[in-house]
């Protein structure tokens, strides 16, 4: 008997799509995350591992912001996470993402400068905004913010300077080094003459204030002599301590 048999090789062809999110951090502060995710799945997950349901939300195709709140998801500051971004909810693959992550505060000093213009009568005020964190100077005279105007000899001034709202809650600041043009007004964290220019008094986290009686430096021939206020900042995380005099 002669047996023919048959073998029919079927041979399946296709194309996986490849999952390669890319992920970018934001902002990171001592109490919110917040990122961008493109290219991820719709319907796909990003958590931080090992932080539960409350750390875990939605992905979608495109591009998306997300964000995670430190206190819900037991995240402490400048301690290291994952992040895991996964293309199918119910379970992991080896194309699935997993993102290290910390976020760390930078305390290195910011510099300041401010520009006044002195006349036998009035005073100018210049702003200046830094980075990590920012920070602004101004003038003020009879509660009026003096920006470009002239100020006499005889006016009180106040001159501030002020963490932006968003780094309030986190950071401090001290004045550390501060002149009035050539003249050096703070020293060490110290005032250099409490009778020319007083010690910074700090109302709230992040705030700085003084009020003195205008001045400038001596020009023999009187009328307008240009005056810029400078000062270097000491960050601080959290509450800076009080300077004490020795």
């Amino acid at each position: 008997m002669l047996r023919i048999s048959f073998v029919v090789s079927l041979v399946l062809s296709g194309s996986l799509a490849q999952f390669s999110p890319a992920l970018t951090v934001d902002s990171c502060t001592k109490s919110n995350l917040k990122l961008t995710l493109n290219d991820a799945a719709q319907d796909g997950i990003i958590y931080i591992q090992g932080q539960g349901a409350a750390c875990k939300q939605l992905t979608s195709t495109g591009s998306n912001t997300h964000e995670f709140n430190f206190v819900a998801c037991g995240i402490a500051w400048e301690s290291s996470f994952k992040i895991i971004v996964q293309k199918k909810q119910l379970y992991q693959t080896g194309d699935d993402k997993q993102i290290p992550i910390m976020c760390l505060a930078d305390l290195t000093d910011i510099s300041l400068s401010g520009d006044t213009n002195n006349l036998d009568k009035d005073d100018d005020l210049g702003q200046n905004l830094t980075v990590k964190p920012t920070a602004f100077m101004k003038l003020y005279s009879n509660g009026v913010d003096v920006t470009g105007g002239d100020v006499k000899l005889t006016d009180i001034l106040t001159l501030t300077m002020e963490l932006d709202a968003e780094y309030l809650e986190d950071f401090d600041i001290k004045a550390k080094y501060c002149t009035a043009s050539t003249i050096p007004i703070v020293e060490n964290s110290c005032a250099t003459d409490t009778e020319l220019f007083p010690e910074y008094s700090k109302p709230a986290q992040g705030f700085l204030s003084a009020t003195f009686g205008a001045f400038r430096t001596t020009d023999l021939n009187g009328g307008s002599v240009p005056m810029t206020f400078t000062c270097s900042l000491q960050v601080c995380l959290g509450s800076c301590s009080a300077v004490s005099r020795i």
